[in-house]
């Protein structure tokens, strides 16, 4: 069988910075996103990654650097002009127009003809698994169908980048599984380039081809969701993407310094001939029906969770303050820089 095709860029950014004043919100960021592909920005309020997606958008102009879309610059191209659309956090939907009317708005903006409007409004509301509720307001519809209404709005001019600004955080937690699941779905049958703003670790795993984690500005890492857990490039990227114990590599008798990462699911406690690599005492030990979980406090100060199937504990009774063994496989293991 052959090799599939490697992907064409759609998004190249080079070198863009925004600055207000004296504040850099982004930072020297250079990257390129595949055509198709389902790119998120990854991090914690405040690192830069709503700036980028309106940098993106067209809503803010680079103080430096540059925006290609599929070759072509379009740095200074306003929004409308560009062939990208985006989904808002608050979704943004006219209350006083049907379901049917706020899908079909950005198509009378374009000038679409009516019966134009008609038939590729009944398509996205079809996608978007609405076709029965063209005749009800927002306000009728649940926050998830509203949600899927603003997809389908932002999906009908037919764009080759669909921008996602946290279009989830308002959802409680089963709508926002479900509309991961609608995401995951709307990409594979639109076929275009998705970029989705979190702070969401579990979405941006969960969703995406490829996640550029960003901290201040700058983005720390790009990887595939399994390459940027099992392989942070440094101690932020490690902590901020799931549960991380960070051990000095000191208190691990290594030589040359910085952390060891050893995720809580490689962490079991040392049975009998199994190498154990660190002591500690037992903090607390939690029976949560299939798993186990262990607190153990090292010697030097550092806390090491551990998280195991409950099927591997023995049936004996460790107390708080014991003094246990901890074991990981070496390719458990990844060093990094402080």
């Amino acid at each position: 069988m052959s090799e599939p095709a490697p992907r064409k860029p759609i998004i190249d950014l080079e070198g863009v910075s925004l600055a207000f004043g004296p504040v850099r919100a982004v930072s020297d960021v250079w990257l390129t996103i595949a055509s198709g592909e389902f790119f998120t920005l990854l991090g914690p309020s405040g690192c830069g990654k709503t700036s980028l997606l309106r940098i993106l958008a067209g809503f803010e102009t680079p103080t430096s650097g540059r925006v290609r879309l599929e070759g072509t610059d379009v740095t200074t191209t306003p929004p409308h002009l560009r062939p990208v659309n985006t989904v808002f956090q608050s979704y943004a939907l006219f209350p006083h127009m049907t379901v049917a009317e706020n899908a079909g708005f950005g198509l009378e903006m374009l000038g679409w003809p009516k019966q134009a409007i008609r038939e590729r409004v009944a398509e996205v509301l079809a996608l978007v698994g609405l076709a029965a509720l063209g005749d009800r307001r927002p306000d009728a519809l649940s926050g998830g169908q509203q949600q899927r209404v603003a997809l389908g709005r932002a999906l009908a001019p037919k764009p080759r980048v669909l921008l996602l600004d946290e279009p989830m955080s308002a959802l409680d937690l089963k709508l926002r599984k479900e509309m991961q699941n609608e995401l995951r779905r709307l990409h594979r049958e639109a076929g275009i380039t998705f970029v989705l703003v979190t702070h969401d670790q579990e979405e941006a795993l969960a969703l995406s081809d490829r996640v550029g984690v960003m901290k201040e500005g700058e983005i720390q890492q790009i990887a595939t969701p399994r390459d940027i857990y099992r392989q942070p490039v440094d101690s932020y990227v490690a902590d901020f993407i799931g549960e991380a114990n960070l051990i000095p590599a000191g208190e691990l008798d290594r030589e040359g310094g910085g952390l060891v990462m050893v995720r809580p699911e490689d962490v079991s406690l040392a049975g009998k001939g199994v190498p154990v690599r660190i002591e500690g005492r037992l903090l607390e030990l939690r029976f949560l029906g299939s798993i186990v979980e262990a607190a153990v406090a090292t010697p030097g100060g550092t806390m090491i969770r551990a998280r195991f199937p409950s099927a591997a504990m023995e049936e004996v009774a460790l107390p708080p303050g014991e003094t246990v063994g901890l074991a990981w496989p070496d390719a458990a293991e990844r060093h990094l820089e402080r």
